[in-house]
């Protein structure tokens, strides 16, 4: 392998507590990988330099073997992700996740209710707003992620505000159109969340830096298939298996050597923008599900640029928050 990886995104299950309609994930019917599988693949991610990982899902935590898979993470690699909606975390857990270092948990966040009134949403909100507070409280690193959709758009601003006062970190993420999101869940949502988050521009919004994902990064499916990002699920973009092909045969894969390629090549839509040097385009993921090409224009066209200008005109500090 010509440049060693240094991180790998683990999709641990497809199974999940919640039913959320932007998720890219989906169900799948693949079968998972046991625990001594996923043993086998920390040993081989070891070797080639990957010092982090990202348990992902689904929602992680619904595995049976979670915590056997979490303290093998942590005897092999120096830094932890721990992406869930945070529903299943009780106190209990929390005190399991104190045995622990250099966990950082990344939790969705989407909505807002402004008065608990007893429902499934309202219920599920103070579950989160608590174990938020106990995670950070405790100790740990907890980023709140919050996806831009039409249905949330005017709570994205309070769910940022909130965020800032107790001092967590608040990533906006732009939907990608894979499996069940589509379109008409957000457009024209760019311009509209921006419109009603004017007069804020004292915040700091953290957007995606140069993405690495397919370069120094590599996305494993709770099958061992390999792919170059978490959210592609595309037969036509698995580059091998990890169980079964070596992993210098699947990143010099024609499947990753296109990825490099596309995702790479400058053009007009991002070319002329002073972020470009950080950015590099952004997301290819994103781009990809939304005009099933790497076409840049399209993407930018649509107001789906995380470096978006209208940002820069409200005044709000874009904080390019590392390249991770």
């Amino acid at each position: 392998m010509s440049k060693k990886l240094d991180k790998a995104w683990l999709t641990l299950t497809t199974r999940c507590n919640l039913d959320c309609d932007y998720c890219y994930v989906g169900t799948s019917e693949k079968e998972e990988l046991t625990t001594s599988e996923w043993k086998k693949i920390f040993q081989i991610l070891s070797k080639y330099g990957v010092n982090w990982v990202q348990l992902t899902g689904g929602e992680p935590l619904i595995r049976d073997d979670f915590w056997e898979i979490l303290k093998e993470c942590h005897n092999i690699f120096d830094k932890i992700v721990v992406a869930t909606n945070s529903i299943l975390i009780d106190e209990g857990k929390i005190s399991k996740f104190n045995e622990f270092k250099n966990l950082i948990f990344y939790i969705s966040l989407n909505d807002w209710v402004e008065k608990e009134d007893g429902t499934s949403k309202s219920n599920e909100y103070s579950k989160k707003i608590e174990i938020l507070k106990n995670l950070k409280k405790h100790g740990h690193v907890v980023v709140i992620v919050a996806t831009v959709s039409n249905e949330n758009f005017r709570d994205l601003p309070k769910i940022i505000d909130f965020a800032q006062k107790n001092k967590i970190e608040c990533r906006i993420n732009f939907m990608i159109l894979f499996n069940r999101a589509t379109k008409n869940m957000l457009d024209p949502v760019t311009k509209q969340f921006l419109d009603n988050y004017k007069n804020n521009n004292s915040k700091t919004i953290s957007v995606t830096p140069q993405c690495l994902a397919g370069f120094s990064r590599i996305s494993i499916l709770e099958n061992g298939d390999v792919t170059p990002c978490v959210a592609i699920r595309d037969e036509s973009l698995i580059g091998g298996n990890i169980l079964k092909d070596e992993l210098d045969k699947i990143y010099n894969s024609a499947v990753f050597v296109k990825w490099r390629k596309e995702s790479s090549i400058i053009d007009k839509a991002c070319s002329k923008c002073d972020m470009y040097a950080d950015c590099q385009g952004g997301c290819p993921t994103r781009k990809l599900s939304y005009s099933k090409s790497y076409d840049k224009q399209i993407f930018v066209d649509a107001g789906m640029c995380s470096w978006n200008q209208s940002f820069k005109r409200l005044g709000l500090d874009l904080k390019i928050r590392g390249i991770d």
